[in-house]
């Protein structure tokens, strides 16, 4: 039978020293670079959370809205309908 000797099983392992100032400098230029993307895309740090959710709603009603136009005239139709009916209603 062969036999495996430890020392042939391991893999040797290689540490990868970094100076603290070289992992400093590197940290520095990353978030200048972000900063400087973000500028760019119009991104700032002081997002609303809130104005987005209402921007991404806005965003997939105007997708359904192009999708199913017919559909959506049919129910802005019902509701101009049913404003009318409530209207007249009130009157009498």
């Amino acid at each position: 039978m062969l036999e495996i000797k430890p020392e042939e099983d391991e893999f040797v392992k290689k540490e990868i020293n970094f100076e603290e100032e070289e992992v400093e400098d590197s940290y520095d230029k990353l978030k200048e670079l972000k900063a400087k993307v973000e500028q760019q895309l119009g991104i700032n740090n002081e997002i609303d959370q809130e104005e987005l959710k209402y921007e991404v709603l806005l965003e997939r009603i105007k997708d359904m809205a192009e999708e199913k136009n017919e559909e959506l005239a049919n129910v802005l139709e019902s509701l101009l309908k049913d404003s009318e009916i409530e209207q007249q209603n009130k009157e009498k």
